[in-house]
């Protein structure tokens, strides 16, 4: 048998997702829609930024360019060229983060044969000479200079985050640190390529009007032969507890100052998630919450967000705000604790709970109208544990969030 037929479990919008693995470790998910004329195709690799070592930061998100570079069967720039030719150029892209790397492209559905080629031949002959090595290293060099070194948002969030978690690989920037960067070698990428970019390293989801069976046997085919890294993921070691607020100043060029604060949190598994979400959302959603009301509207910021990133093992509630020129950032941030302590205290009404639930149930369902939105969806949801039905339950449990569940979650959370 080359691969092996998982369960099939229902999704979204009365859709399924068919569940396959191959021999060699490699997991596909099949969301067929008979509606829409094509197929979704992403790739998820179990890898980011926080599975570097110290001193080789950034080779994750390095990959993320080599990959467009030239292939055994595929030279520099035949990849970029059939895609345009199938009318996919529109939907190719791919990011980095701390616990994936994510290849994303969509193609109308008779071509999904010859772009899941082109794809498979990324992760088997991916070309990892010294001259692509050198010239996507200088590319991600001035790319941090453009987006970290001479941003002033880029900066702060980079020392925010290792303020943060100093001891944890969370604190280590996606980008990578310079120093990093300038002693990189082609050798460090070629091991990092061949322990990391394999089959059983990865999960593809295809959404759209293809046949799941057929899909399977189509993926067998083209990755079958491509064999396993054997990569054993390790356990990041957790960080040592915190027991006092970190903080810092940073004088950067700006017209207006800013406050950035992460109040830590759980990992994207954990019980309390939903609750906090919702709680993140009905503080800033619309024009009635919570802080726009006690801080925008008062005229001590300019903008107020709040979220909670969806990180694998540790994240935590993230505020923001941009101040006024003519406002010190310390009044917004006094505000802003004033708030937070009476939530503690008091929790939020059921009114405003509805709203962090209706804001939540919005954005799922909008992230669902489109092949590629459906095949994010799915791959979100089995990022944490791989396991669809984790991904799922975490979302439905947002409706039955209840405003005592926001308060249990705020005094257990909102700490200083």
């Amino acid at each position: 048998m080359p691969f092996v037929r998982g369960s099939v479990e229902p999704f979204l919008g009365g859709l399924s997702v068919h569940h396959y693995e191959l021999d060699n470790g490699l997991r596909l998910e099949v969301v067929p829609d008979k509606a829409t004329p094509v197929v979704a195709m992403q790739t998820w690799f179990r890898v980011g930024a926080s599975d570097e070592v110290a001193g080789k930061t950034g080779l994750a998100h390095l990959f993320e360019h080599l990959m467009f570079k030239g292939t055994e069967q595929y030279p520099e720039g035949e990849f970029q060229a059939r895609v345009d030719a199938m009318g996919g150029s529109r939907h190719l892209n791919a990011w980095t983060w701390l616990d994936q790397t994510v290849f994303v492209g969509a193609v109308p559905a008779p071509a999904l044969k010859d772009y899941a080629a082109l794809e498979a031949s990324r992760m088997n002959g991916l070309v990892v000479d010294e001259k692509a090595f050198q010239a996507e290293r200088e590319v991600v060099i001035n790319e941090r200079k453009l987006v970290v070194d001479n941003d002033p948002e880029g900066l702060l969030d980079e020392r925010l985050m290792a303020t943060a978690w100093p001891e944890h690989v969370y604190g280590r920037p996606t980008i990578g640190w310079q120093v990093d960067l300038d002693n990189l070698t082609n050798e460090d990428a070629r091991a990092f390529y061949g322990k990391w970019y394999a089959p059983d390293q990865a999960t593809i989801v295809v959404v759209g009007d293809t046949d799941p069976d057929e899909t399977a046997h189509l993926f067998d085919a083209l990755y079958g032969h491509i064999p396993r890294s054997g990569t054993a993921r390790p356990t990041p070691e957790p960080e040592v507890e915190q027991t006092e607020a970190r903080r810092f100043e940073m004088e950067l060029p700006i017209a207006a100052e800013r406050f950035q604060m992460i109040l830590k949190g759980p990992g994207a598994l954990h019980p309390d998630r939903p609750a906090l979400l919702v709680l993140t959302a009905a503080l800033v959603s619309g024009r009635s919450s919570r802080l726009v009301r006690a801080l925008r509207d008062e005229g001590l910021v300019a903008d107020v967000s709040a979220s909670i990133p969806p990180l694998k093992h540790a994240s935590g509630l993230q505020f923001n705000l941009i101040g006024r020129p003519d406002v010190p950032i310390d009044l917004a941030e006094q505000a802003l604790w004033r708030e937070l302590d009476r939530i503690v205290e008091e929790g939020l009404s059921e009114g405003e709970v509805q709203l962090g639930v209706s804001q939540w149930e919005t954005a799922n369902w909008s992230r669902i109208s489109d092949a590629s939105g459906r095949a994010d969806f799915v791959g979100w949801a089995l990022s944490p544990s791989g396991r669809l039905a984790d991904g799922l339950a975490q979302v439905a449990a947002i409706a039955h969030v209840t405003a005592a569940d926001v308060h249990r979650v705020a005094r257990t959370w909102i700490r200083r």
